[in-house]
């Protein structure tokens, strides 16, 4: 058994009822943060997760490390500033797979902490 992440892909659009993703342009900083983040070695972010699929299903870390990445590459530092902008930057609907509704401060806060910010 492995982790028990909640599915979150970019391909996956099925909140929303248009596809936002042709809504950016190629070289938008939205994609590039979500490149580099898919390249990192996140295993260090896994180790707080149980690996035994046991608990209450969870974001899968590189999908938060890109949302907080990409809030604070745009100057959003605040747990509530990054939540309100999954509502209406289109940037963050895409970096948090288009269910920004359900991401909460709390859910964010421990990325925030492993990176040594508040």
């Amino acid at each position: 058994m492995g982790y028990n992440f909640i599915s979150c892909s970019p391909d996956d659009s099925a909140p929303i009822r248009h596809d936002v993703r042709g809504w950016l342009p190629p070289q938008h900083l939205c994609w590039q943060v979500l490149k580099v983040v898919g390249e990192l070695d996140l295993s260090g972010f896994l180790r707080g997760y149980r690996a035994d699929g046991q608990g209450a299903a969870a974001y899968p870390p590189q999908v938060l490390l890109g949302l907080v990445l990409y809030c604070y590459c745009k100057g959003v530092r605040s747990t509530r500033k990054i939540e309100a902008a999954c509502l209406d930057d289109v940037g963050c609907r895409i970096a948090s797979t288009g269910d920004g509704r359900r991401f909460f401060p709390c859910r964010i806060q421990p990325y925030l902490e492993m990176a040594d910010v508040d």
